[in-house]
């Protein structure tokens, strides 16, 4: 018998136009969304290697400078403040960057992508408060937003399986084959049962095909990852299996198929659309961030003061404290240069100081209001998909705030390490520039919870699974025929 439904799901398939329409649609849109989504990730992953590259050949290029100075092979520059043994120089002429490396899986999603900046100069003194964002991701800024492939798996999908399974018993019904169908030796839970798996099982094949045939078609190299594919088929299978069982639970309780159709588009606004705005207007009202523009408004008022400040009274207040930096030969060209470096060093660090508080006070709320909203995300299995899938390609709030945490750290290491060196009169060699090294983003570090979305989204598949068998098998065969037919 259920090798009949099979057979006969596939053929009424083939012969549901509509359906078919819309997995061509499914597939036309598909290929835009990877192609538009691909181009953007190349770009960025060029801009990425730019900067790589011109961190990596400027830095060698100075670091041999340096040696060459040191053997006597070159002449040092006779001005101090341009000669490369200046630590501070290092800013202006060997610019080191910290940038975000998109992994081949970020064709699937853009997650953060517009909300993060991807690129920070380590080597400056200066604190960027615009490299912030405090946007909370949701899926309905992607209405308006980036299309990519995790919008049609998330919001198009759904209405796959509405199309296809809204009218499972009420159409059987109001076309008069319920009774013809019941009669059969097979229960009408094992009838709902197989039909509603060879129809999920089918729609799972082409979804998955129709992806992956996708990326083949704009040669993405993900097309390639089986680890990454089989992820994606996992959170696919799941999420189209929790709408399968809501169609069955609606054609429990409602008979008529127009009801049927009213109450699942209601249900699919619910989840897709009402839920992720109530888990962003609650993360919104218990950790409201800082006001940006209050931020910016700080720095500027600090910059301005730190700039206006007296660099002698900035000196003399260093060497009160520290006496034994201060020279004897104020007189020498080579001291009068590297008195101004200490000032640049010490109003520079002071600024970094006092708004170092404002920025990690800032950034800690706005990670609070991401983790809360993250955490409610199991409320809706579209949110908990949609966090899947930015984890899987690698774009998420997660990836991002790692970067800029790795960053930050980076930052500290080597302006700590300049400004050191300019106080305590050391110059710059070849070997302390090697050691000093450069930034490398380490992804490893990201603490994403792909697992507690698989756990959250499996959940409610067996909830409304074991709800639905433990219904329909307490009916008994009276009572659960007077029930579908009458």
């Amino acid at each position: 018998m259920e090798r009949t439904i099979i057979q006969f799901e596939w053929k009424q398939l083939l012969q549901n136009r509509a359906l078919l329409l819309l997995l061509l649609l499914l597939l036309v849109l598909g290929i835009l969304a990877i192609h538009s989504r691909k181009s953007g990730v190349e770009n960025q992953i060029q801009t990425s290697a730019l900067f790589d590259y011109q961190t990596d050949s400027v830095r060698q290029a100075y670091i041999l400078q340096l040696d060459s100075i040191e053997r006597g092979t070159k002449l040092d520059t006779g001005n101090y403040d341009q000669s490369p043994r200046e630590p501070l120089n290092i800013g202006p002429s060997a610019p080191e960057y910290a940038v975000f490396q998109l992994p081949v899986a970020a064709v699937l999603a853009a997650g953060q992508s517009r909300l993060y900046a991807t690129t920070h100069r380590v080597t400056s003194f200066g604190y960027n408060p615009y490299g912030t964002s405090e946007d909370i991701h949701n899926p309905v800024l992607r209405i308006f937003g980036d299309f990519d492939l995790a919008f049609l798996i998330v919001y198009l999908l759904p209405l796959l399986v509405i199309a296809w399974h809204y009218n499972i018993i009420s159409g059987e019904r109001e076309a008069g084959t319920l009774k013809l169908l019941l009669s059969q030796p097979l229960s009408a839970g094992r009838w709902i049962f197989t039909k509603t798996l060879v129809r999920w099982g089918i729609l799972t094949l082409l979804s998955v095909g129709i992806i992956w045939l996708s990326l083949l078609v704009n040669g993405a190299k993900v097309a390639f990852d089986g680890s990454v594919l089989l992820k994606i088929t996992f959170f696919i299978a799941l999420y189209l299996g929790f709408w399968f069982l809501l169609c069955n639970w609606s054609n429990i309780l409602f008979k008529s198929t127009a009801t049927n159709l009213v109450a699942l588009a209601g249900l699919w606004v619910v989840f897709t659309i009402l839920l992720p705005v109530t888990i962003n207007l609650v993360a919104n009202e218990l950790y409201p961030a800082p006001s940006r523009a209050a931020l910016i408004d700080e720095y500027r008022k600090l910059t301005n003061e730190i700039e206006k400040a007296d660099p002698q009274k900035v000196l003399n207040n260093y060497y009160n404290d520290h006496p034994v930096s201060e020279p004897k030969d104020t007189a020498n060209p080579v001291t009068k240069a590297r008195e101004g470096n200490k000032v640049f060093a010490l109003t520079y660090s002071k600024l970094i100081d006092q708004l170092a508080p404002l920025f990690t006070e800032y950034n800690q709320q706005v990670s609070k209001r991401q983790q809360f909203a993250e955490k409610l995300s199991f409320l809706s299995p579209a949110a908990l998909v949609q966090y899947a899938l930015e984890s899987i390609a690698g774009t998420s709030q997660q990836h991002y705030q790692s970067f800029f945490n790795q960053y930050l750290q980076r930052r500290e290491k080597v302006l700590s390490t300049l400004r050191e060196m300019t106080l305590q009169e050391q110059d710059m060699t070849s070997q302390k520039l090697k050691q000093l090294g450069w930034f490398r983003y380490n992804p490893s570090e990201v603490a994403t919870q792909k697992s507690s979305h698989l756990l959250f989204l499996l959940g409610y598949v067996v909830i409304l699974g074991l709800l639905f068998h433990l219904v329909v098998k307490k009916l008994g065969a009276t009572i659960e025929y007077q029930t579908l037919v009458n």
